[in-house]
């Protein structure tokens, strides 16, 4: 079964929104596979990006505030880009369905269960891959803030 677009918070909660449907739990395990939640971002220009040193709130956000000289990276604008963004990146998360989640599936589990059993399975969360993106330079607080991470993700 393959689903183009189910509209949720991440991938954990499409498997939630189907039963919300009306779908029978063992008809939902039985069918998927696996999930993939994403977020489109810019990307910034690897030609004309500027360091420098992330302020107390940026720390905050990205879960770092222990890092003194946490280094992040901001658009400028060159002739290669014009803005300082060039391109586009998914920020993206995918559960795969075990024996164990259809199980959870199947007993009507809550989603923190769901996302607690992928998570300890390996699963990297929306979040964790935007602040992996920001971290490595690939794109700023600003683009993951405006793609729908919340403080309460992280919690």
């Amino acid at each position: 079964l393959v689903l183009s677009t189910l509209h949720t918070n991440d991938s954990v909660s499409a498997v939630a929104r189907l039963v919300d449907m009306g779908i029978e739990p063992y008809m939902v395990s039985s069918a998927i596979i696996g999930v993939i939640s994403q977020r489109l971002i810019k990307e910034l220009c690897p030609d004309c990006k500027q360091s420098y040193k992330a302020t107390p709130s940026e720390k905050r956000i990205l879960g770092r505030e222990v890092e003194e000289d946490l280094i992040l990276y901001a658009p400028q604008g060159c002739n290669m880009c014009n803005y300082g963004y060039r391109g586009r990146r998914a920020i993206h998360e995918i559960m795969i369905i075990d024996e164990e989640i259809r199980q959870l599936v199947d007993s009507r589990s809550s989603i923190d269960e769901l996302r607690n059993y992928a998570i300890g399975k390996g699963m990297v969360t929306l979040v964790e891959n935007a602040i992996n993106l920001v971290l490595n330079g690939t794109t700023t607080v600003e683009e993951i803030l405006k793609s729908g991470y919340t403080m309460s993700q992280e919690e």
